[in-house]
């Protein structure tokens, strides 16, 4: 039977503008985090097609699920 509790905590990928990292998150089911917000357009570009290649591979994470890390300008 599969264990009760996760054995570790979430491993997150940092989300950049490669499209190949992105893809790898969502294929391996990764939450990913979003650093670096002084551009705000470009952080919710990402978050946009995270969760929306997320809902196509079945994962289905919400926006809301992505933490942001950094100092905003």
């Amino acid at each position: 039977s599969p264990p009760i509790q996760q054995s570790h905590p979430p491993f997150f990928i940092a989300a950049t503008r490669i499209q190949e990292i992105l893809e790898f998150a969502v294929f391996t089911g990764h939450p990913t985090i979003v650093e670096n917000v002084q551009y705000t357009d470009e952080a919710l570009d990402l978050c946009r097609r995270f969760t929306e290649m997320s809902k196509q591979s079945g994962h289905n994470a919400p926006m809301s699920s992505i933490p942001f890390s950094g100092t905003g300008t």
